[in-house]
């Protein structure tokens, strides 16, 4: 992947794929694309210090998802956190927010550390700070968003990905 928008064009496969089989693995898919195109949309708004570096971030962070999400679903080992995560819904049938928290605590907890230091390796890390600190001004921008089409779409993957 080159770009954000290839980034949210996957994303946007895999939550087609889900809903179309009612799968809660939707869920987390459509949060995490809801929050990528926020941080696309910081980019083009030159919210960031260095919006090349935050492309790269974006897509190095992505590509961890992307890979979790295709080995579980071929049955190859991935992550334990990405394990746990995904298979939830096979085991029992969690709430919604525990399917998104699942998914936050492994690709935040595991995969942004990793693409983290893909991306600006040894003392360059430093340098991804105040990008950090904008990432979470934008992010949390969605929560009440996210918050309220919880509530509206409550059924089952019923939360659009483009709405």
């Amino acid at each position: 992947m080159k770009s954000i928008e290839e980034v949210i064009q996957r994303l946007d496969e895999i939550i087609l794929q889900e809903e179309s089989q009612a799968s809660a693995l939707a869920y987390f898919a459509i949060l995490y694309r809801h929050m990528t195109s926020r941080v696309l949309q910081g980019v083009r708004n030159h919210q960031f210090q260095d919006a090349d570096r935050m492309v790269r971030l974006d897509i190095e962070f992505a590509q961890r998802y992307f890979e979790a999400y295709n080995a579980f679903k071929s049955n190859r080992p991935l992550t334990q956190s990405w394990q746990l995560a995904f298979s939830a819904i096979t085991r029992h049938s969690p709430i919604v927010l525990q399917h998104l928290l699942l998914g936050i605590n492994a690709h935040i907890n595991l995969d942004l550390a990793v693409a983290a230091a893909l991306v600006a390796p040894k003392d360059s890390i430093h340098q991804l700070r105040s990008d950090f600190d904008q990432i979470n001004v934008v992010i949390s921008e969605l929560l009440d968003e996210v918050q309220s089409k919880l509530q509206k779409y409550g059924g089952p993957c019923g939360i659009s990905a483009v709405s």
